[in-house]
């Protein structure tokens, strides 16, 4: 009988491990500084429950990255002068260094409102990257995975 609880326990935690956590080899530096390109990011698939700031992987037509929760449900965002807005308040962004955030010609237009269940995703590395300036904002159940944990390309 305890040979049986111990083999169910080991298989109960082997399914939740290779199919709730979820492992990523980041290679696109989009995330840069926060996230280098050949990190290996670890998220969890069951944690829907996002907030500004948060850091999630979608999966797009660019491939699959990771983006920063920038705005959720009910939020206004506006760029303009090369600043990002967010209710009418300019934003500190201390996770992007010394860039601006500027609107794409022929991405979405802004002033917009992030709908119901949505959230809107920027790069840390702004210029030039494919986020929600480009594609809109996104369903919260289109998110892959909620990053947890981050391990460095330098320890391995």
């Amino acid at each position: 009988m305890r040979v049986m609880l111990k083999a169910i326990i080991i298989v109960g935690v082997a399914y939740f491990m290779f199919t709730k956590i979820y492992v990523f080899h980041k290679s696109s530096g989009m995330m840069a500084p926060s996230i280098k390109a050949g990190d290996i990011v670890m998220g969890f698939t069951l944690d829907k429950k996002v907030k500004a700031r948060d850091v999630v992987t979608y999966v797009n037509d660019e491939g699959e990255n990771e983006y920063r929760v920038i705005a959720v449900e009910g939020d206004e965002i506006d760029i303009r002068d090369n600043t990002l807005y967010i209710n009418g308040h300019a934003q500190a962004e201390e996770y992007v260094y010394n860039q601006e955030t500027s609107a794409w010609s022929d991405g979405v237009r802004f002033p917009l409102t992030v709908g119901k269940d949505e959230v809107f995703l920027l790069a840390d590395k702004r210029e030039g990257a494919m986020d929600s300036r480009v594609f809109g904002c996104v369903k919260i159940d289109d998110l892959k995975a909620k990053v947890v944990t981050i391990v460095r390309k330098d320890i391995i």
